[in-house]
């Protein structure tokens, strides 16, 4: 009797405890929609028409809680539906499409992420958390991009440690990629098409009040590899005024026998100092850069992606919507100024404008690039949480650009992104 009795009380005590971590599970979960509505369109340059794109891009994000607060499941569903289409892609030469929708100007759809998620501890102090599966890039030289219609995502492996409060280390392992215009999951890829295996990365990053450090290093076999060291520090001058002073380092160089000398030769650079100044709802922004990528007989560029066919995500701060300003020698100036509207009473909007210069290009070939320069623009607006339209916002960017060659002649060109983005929470 008396071991029915114990029997009888552990199954209870089991039972109970299986449903308070089920009801985690389930009460922690989560249901977003996101409607976005893009249009991207280029001018200039000679074309004898512009090219456009409208895109409403579709995301039905689901975020599992974690059964016995250790494991869970999060998943996406992305589509594409193209609005609107004219001109030939300038992005790329080889191809008609393939920035908000497919390579062939239409819509579609698959399964965006699907990822088993791990954790220990807590990602607010000391833990471990890991994503095993079909994911967007979070870290380093592997962030991907969200720019476009929808995000492009990695298969494989990432895993974070939280050693202390405002201390994280990464490690990450892919080997598919799936770009923002593409429907499936294809291998990494050199320019001619040569498999590229895997990219692996470490790094880390550290936040405190003042202090803020950033690094990686990342390899992709046989093919490239890059070290970023970012080092910054505030100054708090006041109740409402900051300054900022940060320098970077990025440097990229060959790994193997399967590089293929795309943007630079062997080896590439670009370091970049940074003063931001923030008084009240101003921020003024002064950035200076020099880039090093030589490549014989041709004008070299700094080339950012672990593979051929992957968004890289540089660290530089420098660039907008037109230029490159990432040349072999090129020496760039970009200066910014930001209002958030919200200290009138505006909240959440916000506007931004700016100006980038680059010279002292090295250019071998017989056009000669001298300088480049490009004017910008940005507004955008958000709803804020106590509003019925919360999750709404909008934001336009702008850019005019022109480049300058030895011999007098200019090519100009200008840019614009317009976005409308939607977040509805399902539950």
């Amino acid at each position: 009797m008396k071991s029915l009795a114990l029997t009888a009380i552990s199954a209870a005590v089991f039972a109970a405890a299986s449903s308070e971590t089920h009801a985690y599970f389930i009460d922690d979960s989560a249901l977003d929609i996101k409607l976005r509505t893009v249009h991207f369109d280029i001018n200039g340059n000679g074309r004898d028409d512009t090219w456009s794109q409208t895109a409403e891009g579709i995301e039905l994000n689901y975020k599992s809680g974690y059964f016995a607060d250790t494991i869970g499941f999060d998943a996406s569903y992305y589509g594409v539906i193209a609005l609107d289409h004219s001109g030939k892609n300038p992005y790329d030469i080889e191809s008609e499409g393939g920035q908000l929708l497919s390579k062939d100007d239409s819509g579609f759809h698959k399964v965006g992420q699907g990822f088993v998620k791990l954790k220990t501890g807590d990602q607010s102090g000391r833990g471990i958390y890991t994503q095993i599966g079909y994911m967007n890039g979070k870290n380093g030289g592997l962030k991907g991009s969200d720019s476009r219609s929808i995000p492009s995502g990695y298969r494989g492996v990432l895993v974070e440690g939280y050693l202390m409060d405002g201390w994280m280390v990464h490690g990450d392992y892919f080997d598919r990629v799936s770009l923002q215009s593409e429907t499936s999951w294809d291998y990494l890829t050199t320019k001619s098409k040569e498999k590229i295996n895997y990219v692996w990365q470490l790094g880390s990053v550290y936040n405190s009040d003042n202090w803020r450090a950033e690094g990686f290093y990342l390899e992709s076999e046989d093919y490239s590899k890059q070290f970023s060291g970012t080092l910054a520090y505030t100054f708090i001058l006041n109740d409402d005024t900051t300054l900022m002073l940060e320098g970077m380092y990025y440097g990229l160089g060959e790994n193997g026998k399967k590089w293929d000398k795309h943007g630079f030769d062997d080896k590439a650079s670009q370091y970049t100092f940074t003063t931001e100044l923030v008084y009240s709802g101003f921020t003024g922004t002064l950035i200076y850069g020099s880039t090093s990528a030589e490549k014989d007989g041709a004008l070299g560029e700094l080339f950012d992606g672990a593979s051929y066919n992957s968004y890289g995500s540089s660290p530089s701060r420098i660039s907008y919507l037109v230029g490159s300003f990432k040349f072999d020698g090129e020496k760039v100036w970009q200066a910014e100024a930001g209002y958030d509207f919200g200290k009138m009473g505006w909240e959440g909007f916000n506007a931004k404008i700016g100006y980038i210069f680059g010279s002292d290009i090295n250019d071998p070939t017989w056009k000669k690039m001298e300088k480049e320069k490009e004017v910008f623009a940005e507004l955008s607006y958000f709803f804020s949480k106590s509003s019925p339209l919360k999750g709404l916002s909008f934001k336009v960017q702008k850019g005019w650009g022109k480049t300058e060659y030895q011999n007098k002649d200019t090519e100009s060109e200008n840019a614009l992104r317009a976005y409308i983005d939607y977040t509805v929470n399902i539950f």
